[in-house]
């Protein structure tokens, strides 16, 4: 899945860990995602240029994954 987004931009991928944000961008922001029961956020923003794993559980399903202090647009995720 690939997340774009105006001056900052998350590049996620899914590891044996759990889902893996980084920021590529020049501010700290912080990522989001909700659906079928989850809600889940990091607890401090990632910091440019920095990673963290996002431990979650994906049930199959539809999530809305965004970028809260943007109030910009959702992406979908569905996972089967």
């Amino acid at each position: 899945m690939s997340l774009a987004g105006g001056a900052t931009s998350f590049i996620v991928f899914e590891n044996s860990s759990g889902v893996v944000v980084k920021n590529g961008g020049s501010m700290k922001q912080n990522f989001e995602i909700r659906g079928q029961g989850v809600e889940k956020k990091f607890m401090m923003d990632v910091a440019p240029n920095d990673s963290k794993t996002l431990h979650v559980d994906l049930k199959p399903g539809t999530y809305k994954v965004h970028i809260p202090e943007t109030n910009g647009p959702e992406t979908t995720l569905l996972v089967k």
